[in-house]
């Protein structure tokens, strides 16, 4: 007749816990280190998407631009879309239009946006307004 050890169950339990935490620990420093990458980017990013001088592509930017001080009526905080359709409707910004444009223009984005919209927080510092 074979016994349930208990105290080894116990033993397994706790290790495999343990072992759960760290790789919960890991994914979060993962995480963390690559928004404060996402952070150090924006500057230069933002710098490429001002600088745009092509009258279209500048007109498409300006109606995706993002204004961190503007929410009322129709507008989010961190951008202001206009009414545009539903790609402003979602995520936060940039929203699908800028990230579009820019890569059609090779400006390389950062993975996180700078704001997200379901919360108004940012990933990435304040720059640029």
């Amino acid at each position: 007749m074979t016994g349930i050890d208990v105290h080894e169950m116990r033993a397994q339990a706790i290790e495999a816990g343990r072992r759960m935490q760290e790789r919960t620990d890991a994914a979060t420093r993962e995480y963390q280190r690559r928004v404060g990458e996402a952070q150090e980017q924006w500057p230069a990013a933002l710098e490429q998407l001002d600088g745009v001088t092509d009258p279209g592509l500048r007109a498409v930017l300006d109606l995706h631009r993002r204004e961190r001080d503007r929410v009322g009526p129709g507008r989010r905080e961190g951008y202001d879309c206009h009414g545009c359709d539903s790609c402003c409707q979602s995520a936060g910004w940039p929203c699908s239009t800028v990230e579009t444009v820019a890569g059609h223009l090779g400006i390389v984005l950062p993975e996180f946006p700078l704001y997200r919209a379901e919360d108004g927080s940012t990933d990435a510092p304040e720059v640029g307004s």
